[in-house]
């Protein structure tokens, strides 16, 4: 069922050969890989571009299209699992990691009087707090988005 659903929806690599703008890239976007709609691809591909999304970094969805050509997983669903942080889910995301950060740090830099002085003044232990948070908080979101997705491939095949 859900591998019925994803090759309904995704392209395939015939489909996008039709596109001649896409020749640029050579042959590393036709992989096999890159488009193919199995269970490991997929669980996979969501794992990895998941954790990617929840960091606070720039370029992700380049990172995203590294790491599934030298990995070979599943491309377009890579870059849509990026846009889960977004200009409006991003603040609400950065402010969990930033405070499991501080949770796990046992330092909290915040305080009523933020400003930008206080951003200049305290930057290295909110970004230190924010880095932690990010990358513990996308290791379990990750982990249990990806189990849960392997759960319902399975029941469901």
């Amino acid at each position: 069922m859900p591998r019925k659903f994803f090759d309904k929806y995704l392209p395939t690599e015939k489909k996008i050969r039709k596109y001649k703008i896409l020749k640029i890239f050579g042959e590393t976007l036709y992989q096999k890989g890159l488009w193919d709609t199995s269970r490991k691809t997929i669980i996979l591909s969501i794992f990895i571009s998941l954790f990617i999304a929840l960091q606070p970094i720039p370029f992700q969805m380049i990172i995203v299209s590294f790491l599934a050509i030298v990995f070979k997983f599943n491309l377009p669903i890579s870059l849509l699992m990026v846009w889960i942080t977004n200009p409006l889910t991003m603040p609400i995301i950065y402010y969990i990691e930033y405070n499991i950060g501080s949770f796990f740090l046992k330092n909290n830099t915040i305080n009523r009087d933020f400003s930008i002085e206080f951003i200049n003044n305290n930057f290295f232990d909110i970004a230190t707090q924010l880095y932690i948070g990010s990358f513990i908080f996308g290791i379990i979101v990750s982990l249990i988005i990806s189990i849960i997705f392997n759960y319902y491939w399975k029941k469901n095949e």
